[in-house]
């Protein structure tokens, strides 16, 4: 059997400078067109990165309405490439602002919504709030979570949506940073531990400037449960694909398991929850 899924990750160029109109309307067109690349290629399912129409403004500038203008462009390309999109947007709530990630589907429907659960001292102060579930979403082919920046930073949030049944987890951001290692080895670690897809997606650099320590990461992509990279963008715009299948097991030899060890079933398999109690009541 093979669930075979495409996913497209989509790695935007910086906005440049403006007015915040003008910013915020070359936010949508750039993601729009790369939107149409990623349709074109023929995925199922696409990501933009955090925030992806706001970005380059102080937060809380020039929030979206949910459904407003950007949703309302992604879902008519969403429904003419039949193909799901993860959509990251700075958005105007009845009751505060939320970093949130809109899921439109194949139809070009609205399907569901993730809010970020773990806020930066500059949302806070912006006057963000945070977001206090952890969903899962069922699509045609298969089940995702999704988790936004600095989620990533606390291992519990891939946990709880693997034990959920997540395949892929979108993790859309805006991460930088002074070293490399330490947010490679995160990523990993959570494909690994949890036996999933994590698919990170940012802005790129621009091409005529080299990448420095400090700057936004870029390498967008898909990382497959062994911890590879199935695909990068590296450090430019761009937008890249993988075709995956979701039923291929991660094969080992491990855990005393005589000839092939399928590495998720046998690691969850092994769990002992109520030792864990600390970390809930910490």
């Amino acid at each position: 059997m093979a669930r075979m899924v495409r996913i497209g990750i989509l790695q935007l160029p910086f906005p440049g400078e403006g007015q915040p109109g003008e910013v915020k309307q070359r936010n949508l067109h750039h993601a729009i067109s790369f939107v149409d690349m990623a349709g074109k290629q023929g995925c199922d399912v696409v990501c933009l990165p955090e925030i992806f129409t706001t970005f380059g403004l102080a937060l809380g500038t020039m929030p979206e309405h949910v459904p407003g203008d950007a949703t309302e462009a992604l879902a008519v390309r969403a429904a003419r490439y039949h193909m799901c999109i993860v959509a990251p947007l700075e958005v105007a709530t009845p009751h505060g602002l939320r970093n949130m990630a809109v899921l439109i589907d194949s139809a070009g429907r609205i399907v569901g919504s993730y809010t970020k659960t773990h806020l930066t001292q500059l949302e806070l102060d912006a006057g963000f709030l945070p977001g206090e579930e952890l969903p899962v979403f069922d699509l045609e082919w298969g089940r995702i979570g999704i988790m936004i920046c600095f989620d990533n930073s606390f291992p519990e949030v891939a946990r709880v949506l693997a034990l959920k049944g997540a395949e892929i987890i979108f993790f859309p951001h805006l991460q930088s940073g002074y070293g490399e290692a330490g947010w490679f080895a995160q990523l990993a670690s959570r494909a690994i531990d949890n036996g999933v897809y994590i698919a990170p997606v940012s802005f790129g650099v621009e091409p005529t400037e080299p990448w420095m320590p400090g700057m936004i990461m870029g390498c967008s992509g898909v990382i497959g449960p062994d911890g590879l990279y199935v695909v990068c963008a590296g450090r430019a715009a761009g937008a890249v694909s993988a075709e995956i299948n979701l039923d291929q097991r991660r094969l080992v030899r491990c855990f005393g398991v005589l000839g092939e060890a399928d590495y998720k079933k046998e690691a969850f398999s092994r769990r002992r929850p109520h030792l864990y109690q600390p970390i809930a009541e910490s």
